[in-house]
């Protein structure tokens, strides 16, 4: 069995023996850097920031990796964007030195106690991950000192504030919230109360997207709100295109006064109908999945005999947990051999309980554990709590093709692994390219 042991050395030298070999690039005998992270993914100037990296032995003998007890197993060295700041900390005279064997890897973070990262210029910075590692050399009968590095780029984005919009382009965008049909069927009354504005995914300057908060008069509608209270909309605009995202409104499906559910195809009606009980329209032929609950209720399936109940929102999750509520995560449609170049695309089902706003997030990862392939975001208006319900997501499907960036396609040979996980739930699957 390979494995991986740290020994602790009260003293400064490694070995007396000790022969130091000039830096070697990545990937020379079988040692390598890979998968170099920023922590956080995007860094704005003046944050303080840390680098993730893997070192991986494919070669044929041991190495050691030696760290002071307050320092990092790498060291890092960037341009003038990165500022270095030595911190004033007491450390044991201990060097920590740990094997790694022929095949395996270790992943570090740097600085560790005794250096701070600071982001102190916006722009693109060059950097340079350096591993340093002893190997015994049996020729010299001595050990080799060896530094292998890597360099790699990241981008620093400037402290932005929102921005300021003309009267022109801000009516613009509220107009566009209030063009949406369905929106209109539901009241002519819809006025603007707000804007706010979200960043494009890792790009903490790009103003990206509007969203839009409207209200209409509880009278205005097909129905009267309770109590007189206001109806809600929120519309979110992709600036750049001017285009619906995302919207989230009442309809005669799904509605509920002070927030705002729903958004997709609707049948209209002067009357809300009768909704019978989840047992009665079991029996009648209903699919536990169909049944319908009333508001404030959401829809489970009974995990004993796999029947539909109507519960208080708030108890669904506990439910879940303690088993008494069924809870699935599964992908339906995925092969386990794909030729290279060939579009991988699946169906993700999932039973059990989730808010409306929540979307699996799907990551592909190689052999080595890197990710070859993440699915993308999907922008979705979500109500805070107490209002955002827990709804039934039984046997709810996820396209990847739809909206999550696939069909993948991947262009190396080798073994892959598709990971999902929403909700809590997670689930592994692998393939290979060949």
């Amino acid at each position: 069995m390979k494995t991986m042991h740290i020994l602790i050395i009260t003293v400064l030298v490694f070995s007396t023996l000790l022969y130091v070999k000039p830096i070697q690039a990545d990937n020379e005998n079988g040692i390598k850097i890979q998968n170099i992270q920023t922590l956080p993914t995007a860094i704005i100037i003046g944050q303080t920031f840390k680098i993730n990296a893997t070192l991986i032995n494919n070669s044929t003998t041991p190495i050691f990796i030696e760290r002071g007890s307050c320092g990092s197993p790498f060291s890092v060295t960037f341009d003038n964007h990165v500022v270095v700041r030595t911190n004033n900390v007491t450390c044991t005279l201990q060097l920590l030195v740990q094997r790694l064997d022929p095949g395996t890897k270790i992943t570090s973070t740097s600085p560790n106690l005794d250096l701070t990262y600071v982001a102190a210029k916006n722009g693109t910075v060059n950097a340079t991950v350096s591993f340093p590692y002893n190997v015994w050399n049996q020729t010299s009968q001595s050990n080799t000192k060896v530094n292998v590095s890597k360099p790699f780029s990241f981008i620093i984005y400037p402290k932005t504030r929102v921005p300021a919009l003309s009267a022109h382009d801000n009516q613009a965008i509220i107009n566009v919230a209030l063009g949406i049909p369905d929106l209109q069927k539901w009241s002519n009354d819809w006025q603007f109360v707000s804007m706010g504005f979200m960043t494009a995914k890792n790009q903490p300057g790009n103003w990206q997207y509007a969203i839009v908060n409207l209200k209409a008069s509880s009278n205005s509608s097909l129905i009267p709100c309770d109590n007189n209270n206001d109806w809600w909309a929120w519309v979110m605009i992709d600036r750049t295109t001017m285009k619906v995202i995302q919207a989230t409104y009442p309809t005669m499906e799904s509605h509920n006064c002070n927030y705002s559910t729903g958004g997709g195809p609707q049948s209209y009606g002067g009357t809300i109908q009768k909704i019978e009980s989840p047992l009665k329209q079991f029996k009648s032929g209903i699919e536990a999945k169909d049944v319908k609950c009333g508001n404030g209720l959401s829809l489970v399936i009974k995990a004993e005999d796999n029947s539909p109940a109507c519960i208080k929102t708030q108890t669904a999750q506990n439910l879940i947990e303690r088993g008494w509520a069924l809870t699935r995560l599964s992908i339906d449609g995925l092969k386990e051999i794909y030729n290279m170049g060939e579009k991988i695309g699946f169906i993700i089902d999932f039973q059990g309980v989730s808010r409306y706003c929540d979307h699996p997030d799907v990551s592909v990862l190689d052999s080595n554990q890197n990710i070859v392939w993440n699915s993308q975001d999907v922008y979705t208006m979500c109500v805070p709590p107490p209002y955002s319900p827990f709804l039934s997501g039984v046997d709810q499907s996820f396209d990847l093709n739809s909206k999550y960036g696939g069909p993948m396609i991947i262009n190396k040979t080798g073994n892959y692994t598709v990971k999902i996980s929403l909700d809590g739930n997670n689930i592994e699957r692998g393939f290979t390219i060949k």
